[in-house]
């Protein structure tokens, strides 16, 4: 009679060329009975969240990383199998080590050979764009390939692009930025979801309020006036709008979720700030938009305020 082997649970290539993830959570425990393609953890690369499937049923036998941890491509996550089976001594927690070899592998395309001659910087750039380094001819010294040598790829005969393979079925990967930068998303649930159904009711029925306050900004006049004055000769208008972003955006650092959405159930919380300013046109109210203000000095913003309206 042939036994079955208790199934070890590797850390699996998730996409995006990464080679460490960091454990965010465990949703099962030592002991717990699980099913196939049941979510059992929650991994957080440096671009995304993802939730990963057990590979089979049964029971978990050992976790070899707990909460917080950094773990490799291919280590041992946990051993699942049947309760009260003996777990392999081979089934170990084995310890992160950034080596250049796993460099190599966060930068370079697959199937590049440590015989390719190229710098971090291009070999990342040959992953993005699907170039396999072997086929080029690098016109650096020694051979190495070159930013031009990828920009010039047309010149090369026999170049290979590569295909990237699919993420393994059943993971379920929440991408950490969007189009204008890094993004944290909060669960939305329990009360939090049941205050906010409410406060949507309310609306229907409940008379809105607008609070209006009153503050002292005469340093702030005298800047901008100051200000205003040496800008006029460069021809830039300064009013008091670039002030008044710059302000929301320390705001809003301060108060990370008041800067967020929602996405069916989840809370999205941005780390870059767009700020919208409304503008009274023949058309009507219009709202151009600053994009990431936090990165924008006062007359950066200034210019753009006006090249908006």
């Amino acid at each position: 009679m042939i036994k079955k082997m208790a199934t070890e649970f590797r850390l699996p290539d998730i996409g995006e060329g990464i080679a460490e993830a960091e454990i965010v959570e465990w949703l099962v425990k030592v002991g717990d009975r699980v099913n196939a393609d049941q979510s059992i953890v929650k991994v957080e690369t440096d671009k995304a969240v993802a939730d990963l499937p057990s590979p089979v049923a049964g029971t978990i036998l050992k976790i070899n990383y707990s909460k917080g941890e950094k773990v490799n491509v291919g280590a041992v996550l946990c051993v699942i199998g049947n309760s009260g089976e003996k777990v392999a001594s081979s089934s170990v927690k084995e310890k992160v080590v950034r080596s250049p070899v796993i460099e190599e592998r966060r930068y370079s395309a697959p199937a590049v050979s440590g015989k390719v001659i190229a710098s971090p910087a291009v070999r990342k750039a040959a992953a993005e764009k699907g170039i396999n380094l072997n086929s080029i001819s690098g016109t650096g010294n020694d051979g190495q390939v070159t930013m031009s040598d990828l920009d010039n790829i047309g010149s090369f005969s026999n170049v290979t692009r590569i295909v990237e393979s699919p993420r393994p079925s059943g993971i379920v990967a929440q991408k950490k930025y969007d189009q204008f930068g890094y993004v944290e998303r909060i669960p939305f649930k329990g009360v939090r979801k049941v205050i906010a159904q409410n406060m949507m009711n309310s609306l229907r029925t409940t008379a809105q309020v607008t609070s209006m306050e009153d503050i002292d900004v005469t340093k702030l006049w005298d800047l901008r006036k100051r200000e205003k004055e040496k800008l006029e000769s460069k021809g830039i208008k300064l009013t008091f709008m670039p002030f008044v972003i710059k302000a929301l955006v320390k705001s809003l650092q301060k108060h990370t979720k008041i800067n967020s959405s929602l996405d069916g159930d989840n809370i999205v919380v941005k780390k870059y700030y767009n700020i919208g300013i409304a503008v009274q046109t023949d058309a009507g109210l219009l709202v151009p938009v600053v994009k990431i203000a936090e990165r924008k000095s006062i007359v950066d913003i200034a210019k753009e305020i006006e090249l908006l309206i």
